[in-house]
């Protein structure tokens, strides 16, 4: 049986959330975001059938190095959103709210 505040468990529904809402606004270029597999932020550089191509959003992250990664747009997330959803999942949990 799960913890109603196991950490893993929120992280997973605050990114699921975080997924659905950038997938409903619309990825656009420019865009930071973060992708469940890499915990470095990314900029979004350009869009086409379903996929981003990204870059590092501080170099300085991978040794000065240009790093440049593709992702399915569903998959990807706004880390702030995500953040913010984690404290609406713990609120939901703690006081037993309905999403």
């Amino acid at each position: 049986m799960k913890r109603p505040l196991d950490d893993s468990a929120i992280r997973a529904e605050a990114i699921r959330r975080a997924q659905r809402k950038y997938w409903q606004r619309g990825c656009q270029v420019g865009d930071t975001v973060v992708h469940p597999s890499d915990p470095r932020t990314f900029i979004v550089e350009e869009i086409g059938g379903g996929v981003a191509v990204v870059r590092l959003s501080s170099p300085s992250e991978d040794g000065g190095k240009p790093v440049r990664r593709r992702f399915p747009i569903g998959e990807l997330y706004n880390p702030q959103v995500a953040r913010d959803e984690e404290f609406g999942v713990v609120a939901e949990r703690v006081f037993k709210l309905k999403p």
